[in-house]
């Protein structure tokens, strides 16, 4: 399925969680937010995994707050989430539980993306590092595989595509967006696969080459084709 001549893949509201409304998602320098929010992200790149909040503690300080604090007021502002006992579950793009979504980096680390589009961004993020994404059609498990060498990706299957859609609710991007966004072997088990996990506003999108400037949206197609942005923590 494409989009109308003329028309962007996804409209602008579909993903507006995920952009927090056009927030963005670089957090405030304000506070240690961004300082914090930063190490974060490092943390979970280089490790595969959350950090502990004591790590945390000092960089917190020189804004003189506590890295409980910071963590709390990034999860209020969905720059991260937190668990009711105030572990770190996500910092976008990066969970810190399972998901469908596993992502090798050239590093060596292993990481788990929130969604399919997240999945997509981290070469770009981490400055076009190499990165293999392994996951699978929530309908029938059959693998999807898109692995960025050099900036260019390669899709497997060539006829994979992401299925772009939110739950018709308020709340966080985890919550009403990142397990609707999922890699799916061919546009047909996306339209199937709707219904199911109702109540949802959403649509399947073709993969093409992989304008990843359009992100948060519809990227890929099943050959090369260059990276995308590079969202800086």
């Amino acid at each position: 399925m494409r989009a109308a001549e003329g028309q962007e893949c996804c409209t602008t509201d579909r993903l507006d969680p995920v952009g927090r409304f056009g927030r963005g998602r670089r957090a405030p320098a304000e506070r240690g937010l961004r300082a914090v929010h930063q190490a974060v992200l490092r943390h979970f790149a280089a490790e595969g995994a959350a950090p502990d909040s004591t790590a945390l503690d000092p960089i917190a300080a020189v804004a003189g707050r506590t890295a409980a604090d910071v963590l709390a007021e990034l999860d209020r502002e969905d720059l991260l989430t937190l668990d009711a006992a105030g572990w770190i579950r996500a910092a976008y793009p990066f969970s810190a539980v399972g998901t469908r979504h596993r992502v090798s980096l050239a590093s060596g680390a292993q990481v788990w993306s929130m969604c399919a589009v997240d999945a997509l961004g981290i070469s770009a993020m981490l400055g076009g590092q190499d990165v293999r994404i392994s996951s699978c059609d929530p309908v029938n498990d059959q693998p999807v595989t898109i692995t960025f060498t050099g900036g260019s990706a390669q899709w497997e299957p060539m006829d994979a595509v992401v299925f772009i859609g939110r739950r018709e609710a308020d709340g966080s991007a985890a919550a009403v967006c990142c397990d609707a966004l999922n890699f799916f072997i061919t546009p047909h088990p996306a339209f199937v696969a709707a219904p199911n996990r109702a109540p949802l506003r959403a649509r399947p999108r073709q993969a093409r080459p992989p304008s990843v400037r359009r992100l948060p949206g519809c990227v890929g197609r099943g050959r090369a084709g260059q990276g995308g942005p590079r969202p800086r923590p």
